[in-house]
């Protein structure tokens, strides 16, 4: 799910389609959030995700070193090789490393190492090729970053914002025993990724503005 370079955004208009039903036919693109719900989002992302609005100019390496542990979290989140709650998790501790800069109350670049080893401790060595979901992962991902954005801002009705926590947390609860033989059927995953758009139609409903 690593989209993110220098200046960049975090999602993509159109992040994937598919082929399993889907309430409304919702894809998981930004687009669906409305244009004015989505520039705002992409404005977010650019200033925390990207670190904007963290580094100055004169901090563009420590920039760079923040998006690429960023980018090695949610890769190993989609590539199955760190658990979704965990990559969470991280990527906030992330999030306050560049809060922490923008103050100048910490060492960044050492905070920075030492996430990223932290991080690279807990990614396994080898995914299994017989359990991997990268589009539902990558749909979890889209949600996790909205609601991060929802904590960050207020922008989703109180509600709602626990609403899609607790369903996200349900679902990885069933992604993790539909895993646990080590074999995911066809029909496994369609469920999965039905529960994982039910969960995107909330946040679209919430945040659409016309």
């Amino acid at each position: 799910m690593f989209l993110w370079a220098l200046g960049g955004v975090s999602m993509q208009a159109q992040l994937f389609t598919m082929d399993t039903e889907k309430p409304d036919k919702l894809d998981g693109s930004l687009h669906e959030l409305g244009p004015k719900a989505a520039d705002i989002f992409k404005a977010w992302a650019v200033a925390r995700i990207d670190g904007a609005e963290y580094f100055t100019k004169d901090q563009a390496t420590l920039r760079r070193e923040y998006i690429k542990v960023g980018n090695k979290i949610k890769k190993a989140v989609i590539e199955d090789r760190l658990q979704e709650s965990a990559g969470r998790q991280y990527f906030k501790e992330l999030l306050k490393i560049g809060k922490r800069a923008k103050e100048g109350k910490s060492s960044s670049s050492e905070s920075l190492k030492g996430l990223a080893a932290a991080v690279q401790g807990s990614i396994v060595d080898k995914a299994n090729a017989s359990t991997l979901t990268p589009r539902l992962n990558k749909l979890q991902w889209s949600i996790g970053e909205i609601a991060l954005y929802a904590d960050d801002t207020s922008a989703m009705s109180s509600g709602k914002q626990s609403m899609v926590k607790r369903r996200l947390l349900a679902l990885e609860q069933k992604e993790e025993s539909a895993k646990k033989d080590k074999e995911i059927s066809d029909r496994e995953r369609e469920r999965l990724m039905k529960s994982g758009f039910s969960i995107w139609k909330i946040i679209v409903e919430d945040l659409r503005k016309e």
